[in-house]
């Protein structure tokens, strides 16, 4: 779920439209690379990633989680996408990641490396990612 954390600030930076990202062609052809276009390329290895790390999922619900967690990985690195459309896949990879992960591995996630606050054990309780971030000491 680091990569979550990773992901979050690229997305402010990322090219976010249509328009945007033919932009971001069109620089790369005179040999330019945007702001935007290196954000977005950030976030398409960060998917590829969390694909690859995706949590093992068992129960009669797995085979769906798997799919729905692919797809939203999926839409993370998608330039073409606005940001909030991002995010929102963000906090379903999080919901999922929260349903089939140990409570350590969420714990460690919610709680910066410098803080001693404890994070909250029912994470249930949030509605989004950015919610238990900000519960928990987050951003």
């Amino acid at each position: 779920m680091s990569i979550l954390k990773e992901a979050e600030p690229l997305l402010e930076k990322s090219t976010a439209s249509y328009i945007g990202t033919g932009a971001d062609i069109a620089a790369r052809a005179v040999g330019y690379g945007t702001e935007g276009a290196n954000a977005a390329a950030q976030l398409k290895a960060l998917q590829g990633n969390l694909v690859s790390k995706m949590p093992k999922m068992s129960g009669p619900q797995s085979d769906k989680d798997v799919q729905l967690y692919k797809e939203m990985a999926g839409q993370i690195g998608d330039s073409t996408l606005p940001i909030s459309t991002r995010k929102a896949a963000m906090d379903t990879i999080y919901k999922i990641n929260a349903k089939y992960a140990s409570p350590e591995a969420v714990q460690q996630y919610a709680q910066p490396q410098q803080q001693a606050q404890q994070p909250q054990d029912d994470i249930s309780q949030f509605n989004t990612y950015e919610d238990y971030l900000k519960a928990n000491g987050g951003q």
